[in-house]
């Protein structure tokens, strides 16, 4: 899920799917990933978690965020 910029800001799925994150990693993922197309590498330098937890993490996110 890599969205253009300016149209997910105003997306209502969008902000739907922000609401429901609680963990900040999580947010992150969505965030960083999902929505900019950074990498889990990239992401896992930058927040200095595991590259192994951040895959991890979103493989379970996208499970979760498919139930909305």
């Amino acid at each position: 899920v890599i969205l253009d910029s300016v149209e997910y800001k105003s997306s209502y799925i969008i902000k739907h799917y922000r609401s429901v994150l609680k963990d900040e990693l999580d947010i992150e993922i969505f965030e960083k990933c999902f929505l900019e197309g950074m990498s889990f590498k990239d992401l896992s330098r930058k927040t200095g978690y595991s590259y192994k937890r951040i895959y991890y993490r979103a493989k379970s996110l996208c499970e979760e965020l498919k139930k909305y």
